[in-house]
């Protein structure tokens, strides 16, 4: 029977194309997030790698296809086309200074697009004008980000617009710094114009596959979300039920250059935090989650865990050897299920089959899975150097002195180099700080307290997830 059960996907764009049924009746509403996207003013989603954010996306996207007076529109920025962005500024010296309105201009054409399709639109002539002309230049319907950029990026688009649309006349012409924040001026108006009845979500997703590590691109996100709290609000003080959301990791949120970043955390955003301690593990949220996806293919008031698994393994409560083995996200605890099932032959798993499980789960599925969330932020060479040195060590703890002598040897000898890996390793959570105070010793991670920082004073304890994949004793 446990291997009937359908876990899902690592990735939520299959989940929702190869299995729907996790997306319509199995989808597990953490922190009331999808309320709080539809009603509540709150637009920004955080939550470290695999914490359900691309499933929110998802879910809104199936409720706006089974409510007619809901529109939802999705942008994935994964493979976001940074350098035609940045050609949207006329210079390369005031490139930041017009990301805003940059942004605006590609947010409010899509949700242009958005409205366009909603028959309860009475549209004013200013919204037909504006809409006619984006049409005539290939830029709606079906906005695409991409193509967006591409023709707004061509030296006399602006111009060109703006005679069209007649916001400027031939005398009066602005300079290439002023013209995008006049396209922004005029769709803003256009859209504060019509009238509808139904919602408007555009949500902007990718924000994980698009790092390369450059200063420009945190610059870039910042603005981003800078935009969309902006526009947000002038739709809420208009009454339009339109909103921007985005989902973001909570780490990539922290680099972003943007001076509201606390007001927004405090105002208007959910922290996908999954982390919730070690005592009371029955009802955990990420065991709850794993149980519902179980009743949707067995008996609804089955719980897997008594049913399927040992008590004990290595004389710790099974739930939290498993959940000692993930970073407390819905990914990792689900695809730790899924690596389970490899091993299920009878009616019950051995402590040796979950061994096995683990094994599986730590070599096939949580170790690529570091690796993937460091993409972007340290080199591929290093990431495999790094690793290699972790393995050929043998040992699950480290001494952070000799790790750090590696780095200076091997990879880099500058202390900003150095910075950057320590730092990305302790933010993936491959890393912890082992935290010795008088004879009780404490393991800090990332994913139990998103404020902690790695300290050089303190040996470095590898991931358990990581054990069996690197061979480690």
């Amino acid at each position: 029977m446990f291997k009937k059960i359908e876990f899902g996907y690592a990735d939520a764009s299959n989940e929702a194309l190869y299995q729907p049924r996790l997306i319509n009746e199995g989808y597990y509403d953490h922190k009331n997030a999808l309320s709080h996207a539809r009603f509540k003013p709150d637009f920004l989603f955080l939550g470290n790698k695999g914490a359900g954010k691309s499933i929110l996306g998802e879910k809104l996207e199936n409720e706006a296809a089974h409510d007619p007076e809901f529109f939802v529109k999705r942008i994935n920025l994964e493979d976001f086309p940074f350098k035609t962005f940045d050609k949207l500024s006329p210079s390369k010296e005031s490139s930041e200074a017009t990301y805003p309105s940059a942004w605006a201009w590609l947010l409010l054409i899509s949700v242009m697009d958005s409205i366009q399709q909603d028959e309860s639109m009475a549209q004013g002539a200013d919204f037909s004008e504006t809409f006619g002309t984006l049409r005539s230049v290939g830029l709606l319907p079906d906005a695409n980000i991409r193509r967006i950029i591409e023709h707004s990026s061509k030296r006399t688009f602006s111009l060109d617009i703006l005679k069209t649309l007649k916001i400027t006349e031939e005398g009066n012409l602005p300079d290439a710094i002023g013209r995008m924040p006049m396209l922004e001026d005029h769709l803003l108006k256009a859209i504060l114009s019509v009238n509808f009845g139904s919602q408007h979500i555009v949500v902007i997703d990718g924000l994980d596959d698009i790092l390369t590590g450059k200063e420009m691109q945190y610059k870039a996100i910042g603005s981003l979300i800078f935009q969309a709290r902006r526009l947000n609000m002038h739709f809420a003080k208009n009454r339009q039920k339109i909103k921007i959301i985005i989902l973001c990791r909570t780490d990539v949120f922290e680099k972003a250059n943007n001076t509201n970043k606390n007001k927004i955390r405090q105002d208007t955003s959910v922290k996908l935090d999954w982390y919730r301690g070690e005592e009371n593990l029955a009802e955990n949220e990420l065991v709850k989650l794993a149980n519902a996806r179980a009743h949707l293919y067995i008996d609804k008031n089955i719980d897997i865990f008594d049913s399927f698994f040992p008590k004990r393994i290595n004389h710790t409560e099974t739930i939290k050897h498993l959940l000692n083995h993930t970073r407390h996200t819905p990914r990792d605890f689900l695809q730790l299920m899924k690596s389970m099932q490899n091993f299920y032959n009878s009616r019950t798993l051995s402590e040796n089959d979950v061994k096995e499980g683990v094994k599986h789960y730590s070599s096939e599925y949580f170790l690529p899975e570091i690796k993937d969330s460091l993409v972007g932020i340290i080199s591929d060479k290093i990431i495999e150097q790094v690793f290699s040195y972790f393995g050929k060590t043998r040992s699950r703890e480290l001494k952070t002195r000799d790790f750090i002598n590696f780095i200076e040897e091997e990879i880099s000898d500058d202390p900003d180099v150095l910075a950057s890996i320590l730092d990305a390793l302790f933010s993936s959570c491959a890393i912890g700080n082992i935290q010795r105070v008088g004879r009780e010793t404490r393991y800090s991670y990332k994913f139990r307290n998103q404020n902690s920082t790695f300290s050089i004073n303190e040996d470095i304890m590898l991931h358990r997830g990581l054990w069996k994949a690197l061979n480690l004793s």
